[in-house]
């Protein structure tokens, strides 16, 4: 009987040994990329456009967001996303509709490019008048 529990005890003891070392899990550790948010300001006559370049790391969602209008926080003005070549940019997004709190979307396909927001008149700003903005611009 003595032989009997001991086996039984070996064997438990080996099993549980085996149930400890049966599961190799390999973890990968995953990369969130970073979001940055930038800062634009400027001022805008009639008929005029600032144009405001940043580089992106990752590709992903860029969101630009009208934070700011002055003397008329509920008039509107326009916004164009898109990729900077160092002299133009190219439209990826454009709403000539921007209003404070109100944001304009692009998805940038490739890593490390430079993009613009382009800040212009949209036949809202007076003659002899000038509008003061800030904006913020979301990306990776």
């Amino acid at each position: 009987m003595r032989r009997l529990v001991t086996g039984v005890l070996l064997a438990s003891s080996f099993s549980l040994l085996l149930a400890a070392c049966g599961d190799n899990t390999t973890t990968t550790p995953s990369t969130t990329a970073v979001t940055t948010t930038e800062s634009f300001a400027g001022d805008l006559t009639q008929g005029t456009t600032n144009t405001h370049s940043f580089k992106i790391t990752t590709k992903g969602v860029v969101t630009a967001t009208l934070v700011t209008l002055t003397p008329l926080s509920t008039a509107a003005i326009g916004f164009t996303l898109g990729v900077y070549d160092g002299t133009n940019c190219t439209v990826v997004a454009d709403s000539n509709n921007m209003r404070v709190s109100t944001t304009l979307t692009g998805t940038a396909t490739l890593d490390g490019l430079t993009l613009c927001l382009k800040v212009y008149d949209a036949g809202n700003i007076m003659a002899d008048s000038t509008w003061s903005y800030t904006a913020t611009v979301t990306h990776y």
